[in-house]
């Protein structure tokens, strides 16, 4: 799900939860850019997250850990999280546009494309000629820009495209291969409801939850209307939901809330209260106690702790 935010300075930022298995992307992309800058001091700043400087058209300098880097059309510069960084020196002709992004690994599982993209992304990582990357860039501006009717559908779509070259990219994959691990139900009565003719697919169950928690309905996240989406009753749901995610309904929502109040505190600069709001919570009181309990760490103690960690 897309979130659309005017900012101060009336530039607007899609941020939006990109999903490939065990690993999340949270991503920022910044409509705001940067035009003719005269060279000064780089008078550096860092991010929690990782940021992608995308050259449209121009030249610029980018400033990094110490380091200039000389960025032309179509060049790619992505920083590390928590590097010191800027723009010091842009021509008149340039235009720079900038797309953060945080990496997770869902709840307790091991991912090994996680790993493997940290590793690769410890220091400044400078791209050139690589010509998917840049067109899909260039249309999620565009749509950006536009946001015409299905703005953010076709920005997921989009996202989700610039990941699967990105992450080949990186990790030199031809492509990703991941699977979760066999999960077996014995299929109820109940299945034999409308909507189906015969018995649907295991697979389904597993993907209408999958698909409920991470788009989670906060306005109507509830067992009823959960077991509405997979056809079964409440009570064989619930076993459904506890044999599955090891846990009870009520807590894998207060999980999936805290967490993706977690992945916007690292990825966004909104303030505490705005985000517990965002991820359903009608008191940031209950957000704080929630988030706590599960991440042994209050809202703001763990902001503070995402730069210690740099």
């Amino acid at each position: 799900m897309l979130l659309f935010e005017r900012k101060h300075n009336g530039d607007v930022i899609c941020m939006n939860t990109t999903l490939f298995e065990e690993l999340s992307i949270q991503t920022v992309l910044d409509s705001g850019f940067y035009i003719y800058q005269k060279p000064r001091d780089p008078n550096p700043h860092r991010h929690s997250n990782f940021e992608l400087y995308f050259v449209e058209s121009g030249k610029c300098t980018a400033f990094c850990t110490g380091q200039k880097y000389d960025l032309f059309t179509n060049d790619i510069l992505i920083i590390n999280s928590g590097a010191e960084h800027n723009i010091c020196d842009s021509a008149q002709d340039s235009s720079l546009y900038s797309l953060r992004c945080s990496f997770y690994q869902l709840e307790e599982q091991n991912s090994y494309l996680y790993e493997d993209l940290m590793a690769k992304l410890q220091f400044p990582l400078y791209i050139k000629n690589q010509s998917k990357l840049v067109e899909t860039l260039k249309l999620c501006r565009w749509e950006l820009s536009k946001q015409q009717f299905l703005c953010t559908e076709k920005l997921q779509a989009l996202l989700q495209i610039f990941y699967v070259d990105f992450i080949r990219t990186l990790t030199n994959r031809p492509s990703i291969t991941m699977s979760k691990q066999p999960f077996s139900i014995t299929l109820p009565k109940e299945s034999f409801q409308k909507g189906f003719r015969g018995s649907p697919p295991e697979d389904f169950y597993t993907d209408v939850m999958d698909d409920f928690f991470t788009h989670l309905p906060h306005e109507n996240a509830t067992l009823t209307e959960l077991s509405n989406r997979l056809y079964l009753s409440v009570r064989h749901t619930q076993r459904l939901v506890e044999r599955y995610y090891g846990m009870s309904f009520k807590q894998k929502i207060m999980n999936t809330k805290v967490l993706k109040g977690a992945r916007l505190i690292a990825g966004t600069d909104m303030s505490l209260e705005h985000i517990a709001e965002l991820v359903g919570y009608n008191s940031y009181n209950a957000f704080f106690e929630a988030f706590t309990l599960l991440m042994k760490k209050t809202p703001s103690e763990y902001r503070q702790s995402l730069y210690k960690k740099q």
